[in-house]
């Protein structure tokens, strides 16, 4: 039995900043957080997520969103092999028009695994502008820190929370180090505090709409 590998991470300014953020790892085995459980759904596929319900698995494609055709194909390779639920990039208007044409390719070929929107900067303006791509995705995912700085910041999420509300689709909030200039969303308390103040501002209640 060889000696048990080592490795040595020089601490530079960066990673001394990110270490100096991020609480302390816990340990021993850590208490299962209660979630709330939702379904992601569309046409026979019912995913449920959260709660008590198993691991799932997702993927994301890595072609042009805009090139519907490429889109489809890769979604469907990817659902046949075990992804069960595939996220897009939704990040240009024509992204966003290739959304409803993604999903007929899809039905048309017989895969029924739900769409999730990726959305960057300009989510709350695609979701208005493009009704049928809001309604064809089976959930949105947004980072917090990526909805707009400043006084923009929360309106801007709120209408993409109002997007949600009205056509019931689940939101994933992807909370990761891209958030840092959002620092309330590096805690929990502090996402939900946050989160709060934007439904303040779109009118719903967390029980329309629930973060996963």
């Amino acid at each position: 039995m060889g000696q048990p590998l080592i490795l040595h991470i020089p601490m530079t300014e960066s990673t001394k900043a990110m270490s100096n953020c991020l609480p302390p790892l816990p340990l021993g085995p850590s208490p299962k957080r209660a979630s709330r459980q939702s379904e992601v759904v569309w046409e026979s596929a019912r995913i449920t997520v959260g709660g008590n319900a198993p691991v799932r698995v997702q993927s994301m494609t890595n072609t042009d969103t805009e090139d519907a055709i490429a889109t489809a194909i890769q979604v469907k390779e990817l659902a046949r092999a075990g992804s069960e639920m595939v996220r897009i990039t939704v990040n240009t208007p024509a992204a966003a028009a290739a959304v409803p044409y993604i999903r007929e390719q899809l039905d048309k070929m017989g895969v029924h695994v739900p769409l999730i929107g990726d959305f960057h900067y300009n989510g709350h303006t695609l979701l208005k502008e493009h009704p049928e791509c809001a309604r064809t995705l089976s959930k949105y995912r947004i980072n917090p820190g990526n909805v707009g700085k400043g006084a923009k910041r929360d309106p801007q999420f709120a209408q993409m929370i109002e997007a949600a509300c009205e056509y019931r689709k689940p939101i994933r909030i992807g909370v990761n180090w891209g958030s840092r200039f959002c620092a309330p969303c590096l805690r929990y308390r502090g996402l939900m505090r946050y989160f709060d103040r934007v439904l303040a501002h779109s009118g719903c209640s967390l029980s329309s709409v629930w973060p996963l």
